[in-house]
């Protein structure tokens, strides 16, 4: 048995490009700081939830639209991220197809985004809008955490990493020349 433990272990590492050989062993959601070192997200600061119209989708059983608006404290996220197309290691949290890159409207001292019942679909299940979306690109490992990167170049901005729910999420900000 330890045999087989430690052949496994060794073709868990030789299985991972030689940039995932270096991420932290703990749960967590990391970014790829300067193409060695990892930094840790943290959870997205949610301070504000208003719902609209969920009475009229209740009543009509589904055929009016409810809106939510969620708001996250401060004009940016604590985590900057100079690279448009950041790498992210993400172990113990959450799934791999619940994962979702959602750009955030920014509004005075708070970073804004809207989930909207039509908008609901297999992919989106919470109802993020089309236009926030961003494709990500994801390698699972056998050991279960994952990678991710955008498909495209993320423009400067405040985004969030969701899980799934609005609730587990993480956010971060892409600036420019960093």
């Amino acid at each position: 048995m330890r045999m087989f433990s430690i052949l496994l272990i060794f073709f868990f590492q030789n299985s991972m490009p030689e940039l995932m050989r270096n991420v932290p062993s703990g749960p967590g959601v990391y970014f790829l700081k300067n193409g060695t070192e990892w930094g840790r997200l943290s959870r997205a600061p949610i301070v504000e939830v208003k719902s609209k119209d969920l009475d009229a989708f209740i009543l009509t059983s589904g055929y009016v639209d409810f809106e939510i608006k969620i708001a996250c404290s401060g004009a940016k996220a604590a985590a900057r991220i100079a690279n448009p197309k950041p790498v992210f290691f993400i172990r113990e949290v959450g799934s791999a197809k619940e994962l979702m890159l959602i750009q955030l409207s920014s509004k005075k001292n708070k970073r804004t985004f809207d989930m909207v019942s039509s908008a609901a679909t297999v992919e989106n299940k919470s109802g993020f809008n089309k236009k926030s979306i961003c494709k990500m690109k994801v390698t699972q490992y056998p050991d279960g955490s994952f990678s991710a990167t955008p498909e495209k170049d993320l423009k400067a901005g405040e985004y969030l990493l969701v899980f799934g729910i609005a609730t587990l999420s993480f956010d971060f900000g892409v600036d420019e020349g960093l």
